[in-house]
């Protein structure tokens, strides 16, 4: 065997020093690849983290505001909205909104014109809020999951679990969660209804959730939906789009319990 050159001799040493080093790191690395744990860990844990943020906050207070756009067939904006309120939440599902205004195609709203929009909007929220949510007490059994993978959102660890209603009828929907590797906690939801309505051809839902005094709260809610309406002898299509933000979280506010008696 040939001899090696003098730089290969007098480095030598610290080759294999290096090519230990890396091994190591590769080898430390292979059992956490081999010992992700499996989807029914993943959603016990989701469940036990969401239980420990309900023993946490008794009730929360925040911001919500709401931009509402609608269109008709030929893609004339018929109606824009922009709803803010405030938001009272308790443990146990409570729940009273304080609206703070509305303005309709640029126009502020008051008065009957201001009650009538504000009855309209909480019942076409209404129905959101009446879903079981996959990974929930509410939906404990109601549910089939899948892990789909795992990848690399807005820098975060996180795993990808599909969900799918069991019964296909209304307060149940289909989609995915963001649950992140750390703390499992839901970052995302992207979901569809399970049933939709005779009315609804289309209809897509997305939650996005932030960090709040280290419980990630809802930051975002999207939906579009396509409808068509008939009324009499015609009928109207209509495509929707609902963007809401919600911020200025605070936590257990000791809320008064004639709060909710008046809603």
């Amino acid at each position: 065997m040939p001899a090696l050159p003098f730089f290969w001799r007098k480095n030598m040493a610290k080759l294999r020093f290096i090519v230990t080093f890396v091994l190591l790191i590769l080898l430390s690395k292979t059992p956490v690849l081999s010992q992700e744990i499996g989807l029914e860990q993943i959603i016990e844990k989701v469940k036990v983290r969401q239980s420990r943020i309900e023993q946490d906050i008794e009730d929360a207070v925040f911001s919500a505001e709401a931009l509402y756009k609608e269109w008709e067939k030929d893609g004339k904006l018929k109606k824009e909205l922009v709803v803010k309120k405030r938001v009272y939440m308790r443990r146990g599902g409570k729940r009273y909104e304080e609206y703070l205004g509305m303005v309709r195609n640029g126009k502020e709203l008051e008065g009957k014109e201001l009650n009538k929009e504000v009855k309209n909007w909480k019942k076409r929220m209404g129905k959101q809020q009446e879903t079981k949510m996959p990974m929930t007490k509410e939906g404990e059994g109601a549910y089939e999951y899948y892990l789909i993978g795992d990848e690399v959102w807005k820098g975060m660890d996180v795993w990808i679990v599909s969900f799918n209603a069991k019964q296909k009828k209304e307060g149940y929907i289909d989609g995915k969660g963001y649950i992140l590797k750390d703390t499992f906690d839901i970052v995302r939801a992207e979901f569809v209804p399970a049933k939709l309505s005779r009315v609804i051809q289309d209809m897509k839902m997305t939650f996005t959730y932030s960090e709040v005094q280290g419980y990630w709260m809802p930051a975002e809610f999207q939906l579009n939906m396509k409808i068509k309406v008939g009324f009499l002898v015609n009928l109207f299509y209509r495509t929707i789009s609902i963007e809401e933000k919600y911020s200025a979280y605070t936590f257990n506010n000791q809320l008064a319990d004639s709060l909710f008696e008046s809603d």
